[in-house]
């Protein structure tokens, strides 16, 4: 069981990391969107 978690980890790691990425990468986008259009 430990060791199943243990394994399983990393990747789920990865898989947050990547989603926190993509994450910001949209609200880089969605402010850049916004300051366009206050402008």
């Amino acid at each position: 069981m430990v060791g199943d978690v243990r394994r399983l980890t990393p990747a789920a790691e990865r898989i947050t990391m990547a989603n926190n990425l993509n994450r910001n990468k949209l609200r880089r986008e969605f402010e850049h969107e916004e300051a366009w259009w206050n402008c």
